[in-house]
């Protein structure tokens, strides 16, 4: 369910200008800055727009693991708002200790630059597959982390 977006990301990173490349515009790629909410920017900036299209509930962490975006499909399944949500850690937020806890959890062990990980979380006895990606360099920090909820359907 989530194969086309996971595409359409990775288009969208592949097509950010390298550190140092030729025509690399006029931000100047990725690294080039040392200050971390441009480069959360980077990242973010299509992540939302994104976000506000998709049929999933989408929530975007800064590299602190604290929320920068959440959809309004995140907001409708788990009762967070995003004004009051932002800039806090999920912990803080959530409705539940399962919730703040969960995500802790799986955004620990996302890899980042890898595949991600996924399991199952119920939001008030609905069922939802959760996908957690870190975006970044394998073997870096995260530059920010993205959490996807798809409802399971049965």
């Amino acid at each position: 369910e989530l194969d086309p977006l996971w595409d359409v990301i990775n288009s969208a990173i592949q097509r950010i200008p390298k550190t140092g490349s030729p025509g690399a515009g006029m931000g100047g790629g990725i690294g080039n800055t040392t200050d971390p909410s441009q480069l959360i920017e980077e990242f973010t900036g299509p992540l939302r727009m994104l976000g506000n299209i998709i049929k999933v509930g989408l929530v975007i962490f800064n590299s602190d693991k604290k929320i920068v975006f959440l959809n309004s499909m995140f907001e409708e399944m788990s009762g967070i708002r995003l004004e009051s949500a932002l800039g806090q850690e999920m912990v803080q937020v959530a409705r539940d200790q399962a919730m703040g806890a969960f995500t802790h959890d799986i955004l620990d062990r996302t890899p980042v630059g890898g595949d991600g990980v996924s399991e199952d979380f119920d939001f008030s006895g609905i069922s939802y597959k959760m996908h957690a990606a870190a975006f970044g360099s394998a073997g870096s920090s995260a530059k920010c982390y993205i959490l996807c909820a798809c409802r399971v359907e049965g």
